[in-house]
């Protein structure tokens, strides 16, 4: 559609931007010789011409201006930075700058310290359940019910017979050994548990 309007504007010598149709312009110049190799030729010449002597006039104007500058002794930085002259801070000055700037400090260091407290947490946080926490499915955040045992299944774990085991002095001593190491490890355990609930 926008096509079909942009050829009939073409064709039918409607003006685009500016005032003017792109074919007849076209045809003027045409017409008029500005697409002739000898005329194009010339005016690339006289493009690059005008080109030159514009740069040679510019570092003419930046020559005189330079020299303009030296011979009367005008310094460009109190040109250019008015403010730029040194001069000592007041009393007022030093205080303020004093102040931001351990009020900047104490910023970072409260950050610094949080940032290690919470590193501190993430380290101390226990990665095993200590059997009081419910466990939790893997795909909801609901708790998981226990399921109650039916009567049959109560009465057959009643019927389980118990086989008496003959035990070495040796391997009474290495159980009791291993009992004694649980213990100390749930004892640990329970310590680590305390102290990570009291944490703040």
């Amino acid at each position: 559609m926008e096509k079909e309007i942009t050829l009939r504007m073409l064709f039918g010598g409607q003006s685009f931007r500016f005032g003017v149709n792109p074919i007849d312009d076209f045809h003027d110049k045409l017409k008029n010789g500005y697409y002739r190799p000898d005329i194009v030729k010339m005016k690339s010449l006289l493009r690059r011409t005008l080109k030159q002597k514009y740069r040679k006039n510019q570092r003419i104007n930046r020559f005189n201006t330079l020299k303009k500058l030296l011979s009367e002794g005008i310094d460009l930085s109190k040109i250019a930075l008015p403010m730029s002259n040194h001069f000592d801070p007041t009393e007022d000055m030093y205080r303020e700058m004093l102040l931001s700037y351990k009020i900047k400090q104490k910023k970072i260091e409260q950050e610094k310290e949080q940032i290690r407290l919470d590193l501190m947490k993430e380290q101390i946080k226990p990665a095993v359940s200590f059997g009081n926490e419910k466990k939790r499915s893997a795909t909801s955040d609901r708790f998981r019910v226990k399921r109650t045992k039916t009567e049959e299944e109560i009465v057959q774990e009643r019927q389980i017979e118990v086989e008496p085991i003959s035990l070495t002095a040796d391997e009474i001593l290495m159980a009791e050994e291993g009992q004694a190491a649980a213990a100390m490890l749930l004892e640990i355990m329970s310590d680590v548990e305390e102290k990570y609930n009291n944490s703040p």
